[in-house]
């Protein structure tokens, strides 16, 4: 068997799990899209619970003065119109607007935004389960 060289003993291991499991505390953050994704694990167009299509930004916290938080990653959900349905229209706007790509024509390239950057109140989103954390969500765009 190969063994692993980790870089650091098992509690060492597990403290730095937990703090990348566990929310960063509720605040302004400067935050950049370090990933979109656009389809599932069988490659289909991802969507909501609902049937709405969207892509999924995953977002990492810079420049932050606890440097702890510095890399932080969580995701931001962006609810897409189609077909002009343009009931969830205010999602794509936000978030196109923050990340400096608004849009010309009638498409948009959610690949645009990957090296974006843009600050944004980031809050906590209620846990799913009772014992477990809750999980970091852009509440707002600065």
């Amino acid at each position: 068997m190969t063994m692993i060289n980790v870089g650091v003993d098992f509690a060492g291991a597990k403290q730095a799990a937990e703090a990348m499991r566990n929310p960063a505390p509720i605040g302004v953050y400067d935050l950049r899209v370090v990933e979109v994704l656009e389809k599932d694990e069988n490659g289909e167009p991802l969507k909501t619970k609902k049937g709405n299509p969207m892509f999924i930004a995953i977002v990492e916290i810079f420049n932050s003065p606890a440097k702890e938080l510095n890399g932080k990653k969580f995701r931001h959900y962006v609810m897409t119109p189609t077909s002009g349905n343009l009931s969830v229209a205010g999602f794509l706007v936000d978030f196109a607007e923050a990340c400096g790509r608004p849009w010309n024509g009638a498409t948009f390239d959610p690949q645009s935004c990957l090296g974006a950057s843009f600050k944004a109140n980031v809050g906590i989103s209620a846990p799913r389960e009772e014992g477990k954390t809750g999980f970091n969500n852009i509440d707002s765009f600065i």
